[in-house]
């Protein structure tokens, strides 16, 4: 049994290494370095055929270039063998960094502000968040696989809650796919599914969980989940007026049975009237008034069309954050001119 254990170690730590190698050759621009690079990344496809082992990579690999860690956080974190964060952000820098630097102006604002970050994943928001400031968390996951890891990682955060839950537009069961790929999954609705899921709407679950009934902010990214959500919550959303920042990709939606424009109306009508608008890797694109339908529809077909490959994050703001929403913009339209300059 120990021998055993002793394999699977070194196994685990191997896989890691490899990883990890294939990102120190990411930073690398000379042909030996390009061409190692490739061979590893077959490498590694060719392993994913057959086993998805969890590894251990250093946590910096989770944070944009030139960022801290945050203090308590550990020097590696857990993910799969699969999952493709990392490369992400050694090609893009500013994937998925928007959201703390938001999140950290409107903890300025509101000084007992909750998160509630739906479609959690690994946990790597988390890191993005600490970064910036300190405050409760409410993780939700439905995927089981994705929660396991989730929920390992988080214990060396505090002030986090996680919830294995899949939200939707109501309760409900639904049979569907569940579909993994390069580190993220969804929920295929219109496979004949073989899974029986069953879904709760983010409405019924903050009155379970009164922690988070006033969050003032929160983050969808479900991969075509999201209106639903939205919808199961149009109530709260309308009483409560939390930031919101959720993924917008028509071609997602649209896969669902859902309309992206119908979904940014159904926001203007619960009071939100103000968005900023990042493409999906994480550069300022727009900032824009919900009742011009016309710039909204604009957008959309800016990011239809592209089978996903092309989408955007849209974060939306109520009359009484306007403030937010004009301090927010600006700082980060210098951030980016920033950025540029450097």
């Amino acid at each position: 049994m120990e021998l055993v254990q002793l394999w699977r170690s070194k196994l685990f730590m191997s896989f890691g290494f490899f990883y990890e190698s294939l990102l120190f050759l990411g930073k690398k621009s000379n042909v030996f370095s390009l061409f190692l690079l490739k061979s590893g990344k077959i490498l590694r496809k060719f392993i994913l055929g057959f086993y998805d082992p969890l590894i251990r990579v250093k946590t910096k690999f989770l944070i944009a270039a030139g960022q801290k860690l945050p203090v308590e956080v550990p020097p590696d974190f857990l993910l799969p063998f699969s999952h493709d964060l990392p490369f992400y952000l050694l090609k893009y820098p500013f994937y998925s960094s928007n959201v703390g630097r938001i999140a950290a102006a409107v903890f300025k604002k509101y000084q007992h502000l909750t998160f509630i970050d739906i479609g959690a994943n690994i946990g790597d928001t988390l890191v993005v968040l600490r970064q910036k400031a300190h405050f409760p968390v409410l993780c939700i996951e439905g995927d089981s696989f994705y929660f396991n890891i989730l929920i390992q990682n988080a214990r060396h955060f505090e002030n986090v809650k996680c919830v294995q839950l899949f939200l939707g537009e109501q309760e409900m069961t639904i049979q569907s796919e569940l579909e993994k790929k390069g580190g993220t999954g969804q929920l295929n609705t219109t496979a004949s599914g073989t899974a029986t899921i069953s879904l709760k709407s983010l409405g019924t679950l903050v009155e379970t969980e009164p922690e988070f009934a006033q969050s003032k902010m929160v983050k969808i990214d479900t991969d075509g989940f999201d209106a639903k959500i939205i919808r199961g919550a149009i109530s709260w959303l309308e009483r409560i007026k939390p930031i919101l920042f959720f993924e917008y990709d028509p071609a997602m939606l649209s896969k669902n049975g859902d309309d992206g424009m119908l979904m940014l109306s159904g926001l203007h009508e619960a009071g939100y009237r103000y968005a900023i608008v990042y493409d999906n890797l994480g550069n300022l694109f727009a900032n824009i008034e919900l009742s011009d339908t016309a710039q909204l529809q604009m957008i959309h077909q800016h990011f239809s069309g592209k089978n996903s490959f092309m989408y955007c994050d849209i974060c939306v703001f109520a009359p009484e954050d306007k403030d937010l929403f004009e301090s927010i913009f600006n700082s980060e339209s210098a951030f980016f001119k920033q950025q540029s300059k450097s």
